[in-house]
């Protein structure tokens, strides 16, 4: 699948800290799975320090808090999800570069308290085509 070993994000980070470029890059902003048909309004934790490197903790958490202000200013619901890893910030935030961004959810099974407060249907996963033969176009919500 696209995330085995994130190949992209892991060599242009490489890159960077070889070539001495990374103090360049203020912040990544990572946008995954935004068409998940049975969604939810995702926000990356950034105040989490727990998969990222103390030295990105502050700037990941203002990513966070400007998302949040916006969908709050909107009144909009959301729900901070962790980094776990899975995606392309992974390699930003191993060296130490801040990122955030906004997920709809995958494979994982939506719960009766996301369905309150986004809609779609509990006890299903936010996206039943995720890396299946089915997610393409048509598969978009």
């Amino acid at each position: 699948g696209e995330e085995s070993g994130l190949l992209g994000s892991r060599h242009y980070v490489g890159t960077l800290l070889e070539q001495g470029g990374a103090e360049d890059v203020a912040l990544n902003l990572n946008f995954d799975m935004l068409a998940s048909p049975n969604w939810a309004r995702q926000v990356y934790n950034g105040s989490d320090p727990s998969n990222q490197l103390g030295s990105s903790v502050a700037g990941s958490t203002y990513i966070m808090r400007r998302f949040l202000r916006h969908f709050e200013g909107s009144g909009l619901a959301t729900q901070r999800v962790a980094f776990t890893g899975r995606s392309d910030y992974g390699p930003f935030l191993e060296a130490g570069i801040p990122a955030g961004g906004l997920a709809t959810g995958a494979e994982v099974i939506k719960t009766m308290e996301q369905r309150q407060l986004f809609g779609g249907f509990a006890n299903v996963a936010f996206d039943p085509c995720y890396h299946q033969p089915c997610d393409d176009h048509l598969n978009i919500g």
